[in-house]
């Protein structure tokens, strides 16, 4: 039996109808008789035209043929939200496990998702002065008349403690499918007044954007629960720089990006590969890099002008801590017919950029938040790289590398793996693993040049794309020391081992130290029952190479489904979410995935 159409689901069908005919929807309502074979929800008659026969799920006068292709993204695509945080305080923040849960309210006083489902859970915990941690939401398929679409958009309410008296920071993310987006924090509990008013970016789109940044009152450090009986010099005077970046462009013309650089900082969100005649984007955020040598954030966006290339657009920003920000743009060769704008606000962080490209003569650029234009110096060009290296996830390796941290012998492991190579792990990056780079290169569609920068340790570990590029050291050079882990394969899936009621999940040692005496801490989600979260021992390894680098670790999670029981008995090991994090001394990385059962 079908569901009566929701409100939300409503609304869609009225702008739908106005899209498709240029006239609304009306919507029949169930009536209590209903004649045999008529679907009991709400029916669809379109205004548009005389009305065909009634199809046997009860829509009338339009399918989904009838929808244009132009419109199909607006109404029925899938609608994205993604949540970023910075947390410049030294409190952990730890989650409330309610938030994980899907619930039927959207008032903002039960925690959880509304609308919508976790693409990525929000991190279990949120360590001090961290500036990188996130999560993603999605809006739901819905089996709607005869066709399945996403009729709704995602709504959610996160929750963080701040400490042990359940001072809290709640999150409110609103991507809806009719309206525009919105996002809001606020903070509850006794030591609330320690902190400032929670500050949220947002962007628009069906792909939005929301930043959250939560700072101390005053620049203070508010009284710490577990504090550190060895704090460093002055933590409440370092600030985490951060820019909001807004490239608009006024020209007929299409501009690509050829070259998105730091010399200081990082990207939290990477701009768009391309920008149409008119369009903007407004959701780039350029931060600094946490504990980083150098403070503040610098960096610059090159821009193809046309199509053939008549051009570049460059556009530089510096955020420095404590110093007067500066930007600038500028066209290569300088050009009769157009001319640019740059404008930035003045402060450590979330400051407001905007760069315009614009016709002569053409309207004045537009602006969304006015800001004060500053004089700016000239940038030199070439811009003089910095001796610090960019901040990588991985190490580039050459051939002749012979690191003693295990990344070598990880490669090969990959290799074998992925390929079939064949290689002997020995942690020699020799003739035999320089030919099975550059084959696994060749088959990927990747530059082929027998390097593993960051795109080749992408595909090695089946994880998200970065800009091409190395960890700007001189070869032969990086040795990762101390105690150093990575997930396996970022997207390699939890086995579960049935008659042991053992859930194994697999990383490897890349350091020089080993890691057998850390833990891991697991969130998980039983069907039917709020999110849990308890620390697994690593333990010892399962296999290591030859060299003593490179171990191969399981994380042995014993007594799964005693420790985390699902409301329903008898429910597929399948259905739980796992979410896992390693401890931020070895990286901090986090895994989420499906689970395969064994026997």
């Amino acid at each position: 039996m079908a569901k009566p159409l929701s409100r939300e689901q409503r609304a869609w069908l009225e702008e739908l109808g106005g899209i498709v005919g240029g006239a609304p929807v009306e919507l029949e309502e169930e009536q209590d008789e209903v004649p045999a074979g008529a679907s009991r929800s709400g029916r669809v008659r379109s205004l548009v035209g005389d009305p065909g026969p009634a199809d046997k799920e009860g829509l009338v006068g339009f399918g989904p043929a009838d929808i244009p292709g132009a419109v199909v993204e607006k109404v029925l695509g899938k609608l994205t939200a993604t949540c970023m945080i910075n947390n410049n305080t030294q409190q952990t923040l730890r989650v409330d496990s309610a938030s994980l849960s899907e619930i039927d309210d959207d008032s903002g006083k039960t925690m959880g998702i509304a609308h919508g489902e976790f693409q990525e859970f929000p991190p279990s915990q949120i360590k001090a002065d961290d500036q990188g941690s996130r999560f993603v939401a999605a809006n739901k398929e819905t089996d709607l008349l005869i066709v399945k679409v996403r009729t709704a958009g995602i709504e959610g309410f996160v929750r963080y403690f701040i400490d042990d008296k359940k001072t809290a920071w709640v999150l409110h993310f609103n991507n809806p499918r009719v309206g525009s987006n919105s996002a809001d924090a606020r903070l509850e509990g006794p030591n609330a007044a320690n902190f400032e008013t929670p500050k949220v970016a947002q962007g628009g789109g069906n792909d939005a954007k929301f930043l959250y940044v939560l700072n101390p009152k005053g620049g203070a450090v508010p009284p710490n629960p577990n504090p550190n009986p060895n704090p460093g010099p002055n933590p409440a005077t370092d600030f985490a720089s951060s820019c909001l970046i807004q490239v608009l462009n006024k020209t007929q013309q299409k501009l690509t990006l050829k070259t998105a650089k730091h010399e200081r900082g990082d990207f939290m969100v990477r701009p768009k590969p391309s920008l149409e005649a008119g369009e903007f984007d407004d959701a780039i955020v350029s931060i600094e890099t946490p504990r980083a040598e150098d403070d503040g954030c610098k960096g610059f966006l090159e821009y193809a002008i046309g199509e053939p290339q008549t051009g570049v657009w460059r556009v530089d920003w510096d955020n420095p801590e404590g110093k007067k920000n500066t930007a600038d743009a500028t066209i290569s060769p300088a050009s009769a017919t157009m001319d640019s704008l740059a404008v930035i606000s003045q402060g450590d962080e979330n400051v407001r950029v905007n760069f315009t490209l614009r016709e002569t003569g053409g309207a004045a650029p537009v602006t969304p938040t006015p800001v004060t234009p500053i004089p700016v110096p000239p940038i030199p060009t070439p811009v003089t790289p910095t001796s610090t290296p960019p901040k990588t996830r991985q190490p580039t390796l050459r051939v002749g590398d012979k690191s003693p941290d295990g990344w070598v012998e990880y490669l090969q492991e990959r290799l074998n793996d992925l390929d079939g190579a064949g290689l002997k792990v020995d942690g020699d990056f020799g003739k035999g693993t320089l030919a099975a780079v550059l084959k696994f290169q060749q088959s990927r569609n990747l530059q082929a040049d027998g390097t593993v920068g960051n795109q080749t340790w992408a595909a090695l570990r089946d994880a998200t794309p970065e800009a091409p590029s190395t960890d700007g050291r001189k070869p032969h050079t990086f040795v990762q020391k101390g105690p150093q882990a990575r997930w396996n394969d970022e997207k390699e899936r939890a086995i579960y081992q049935t008659s042991f009621d053992e859930m194994l999940l697999f990383l490897v040692s890349v350091g020089t130290e080993p890691i057998d005496s850390f833990s891991v801490d697991v969130t998980v989600t039983a069907p039917g029952m709020p999110a849990s979260t308890q620390s697994f021992p690593i333990g010892a390894p399962d296999k290591t190479p030859a060299t003593g680098s490179g171990s191969f670790h399981s994380l042995k999670m014993r007594d799964f489904r005693k420790r985390f029981p699902s409301k329903k008995p008898g429910a597929k090991i399948t259905d739980y979410v796992i979410v896992a994090v390693l401890p931020q001394a070895l990286s901090g990385e986090g895994w989420t995935g499906s689970i395969v059962e064994a026997s």
